[in-house]
């Protein structure tokens, strides 16, 4: 799988990019009465190959109760980049919003959770499959 910075029709959908590092400090908090808005609260993990950065990498997307989140992209020789942002969910569309989301700072995703995995689904079609981890 390749770790896309955008999201071109046809590619993998990671939403990822990494431009820098923003203030993820204008947070809403999620409305949690939603069970599926609690569902996402938490730690998700994927991995994929980033060209950009040479090799495979580990990402962990958290989703906060606080309406915060934060991306760590962990590189097969250790090294690790961290990037906050927001996250807010409407029905069935997740939107995840900080520099790191490119090429606009924001994507809108379809989400589905099922126990231990999320499947985030691109508007072209492409879908990426993350797993909860602590």
């Amino acid at each position: 799988m390749h770790v896309a910075r955008c999201l071109p029709a046809g590619s993998l959908l990671l939403v990822l990019g990494l431009l820098g590092c923003g203030d993820g400090d204008s947070a809403s908090p999620v409305t949690l009465e939603d069970d599926k808005s609690a569902s996402l609260v938490g730690a998700w993990h994927t991995q994929g190959d980033d060209p950009d950065l040479g090799d495979e990498v580990d990402v962990r997307l958290e989703l906060m109760a606080s309406g915060s989140l934060r991306v760590t992209v962990t590189q097969s020789g250790g090294a690790s980049l961290n990037f906050p942002g927001t996250w807010t969910l409407t029905d069935d569309v997740l939107r995840l919003v900080g520099v790191w989301f490119q090429p606009d700072g924001g994507v809108e995703v379809r989400c589905e959770v099922g126990g231990d995995r999320l499947i985030l689904y691109a508007a072209d079609g492409s879908s990426q499959t993350w797993e909860r981890r602590p």
